[in-house]
């Protein structure tokens, strides 16, 4: 099986790093292949965890890793809605401050317990992951029954708690609310339907 080294100097698809930006060849390269061919990284296992641990080595921290990959699944979550509704991107909002930076620190609980990135248990999760893996419980489940397992996909996050919590507030809108409604425009069938096949033509192994 194919797999993927760090490269220090970054080229996809004929773009180059812009020497203005702020960010580094790593974070440039990890971005690209996120939004370019993500899929390959849960179909190709052995590619994603090479690349993963390369990363982390050369690049960055696990928690840079984790904070990037945040932030890219939520714009393209927010951008692919716009595109589907035939709407113009919305522009990227000035930053609140300027002070505050990416901490790159994960929670301590955090382990390789989902894949090769950090995650929190839902057993171990407290305060805010805690929180937010109780939002996704579903609808026909008693509130005082146990904690539930939410899914690998709604895990992925939890070692950076507010970026995880930001993402579980996108997809109960875009997705799981509507699923959750009796009696929508959509029903649960159509939007299973239309979910599977969006994954299969975007290679999504789930």
């Amino acid at each position: 099986m194919a797999t993927a080294p760090f490269e220090p100097r970054v080229v996809t698809n004929g773009y180059a790093v812009d020497p203005s930006s702020p960010l580094t060849p790593g974070q440039v390269d990890l971005v690209h292949r996120i939004v370019t061919s993500a899929g390959r990284f849960v179909s190709e296992g052995l590619m994603g965890a090479e690349y993963y641990r390369n990363w982390v080595t050369a690049a960055g921290t696990p928690g840079q890793y984790v904070e990037i990959l945040g932030l890219v699944a939520m714009l393209t979550q927010v951008d692919t809605f716009h595109i589907v509704l035939g709407l113009p991107l919305r522009a990227l909002p000035t930053p609140v401050r300027t002070d505050v930076r990416p901490s790159g620190q994960i929670d301590p609980a955090a382990g390789p317990f989902t894949g090769w990135t950090p995650t929190i248990r839902v057993s171990d999760a407290s305060g805010l992951v805690a929180e937010t893996y109780a939002r996704c419980r579903p609808s026909n489940r008693a509130a005082s029954a146990p904690p539930s397992d939410p899914g690998n996909i709604m895990k992925q996050l939890s070692a950076i708690p507010q970026d995880h919590a930001q993402f579980t507030s996108h997809a109960m809108v875009m997705y799981k609310r509507q699923r959750d409604v009796p009696g929508g425009v959509v029903s649960e069938r159509q939007i299973e339907l239309v979910a599977a096949l969006v994954s299969k033509i975007n290679d999504c192994s789930y």
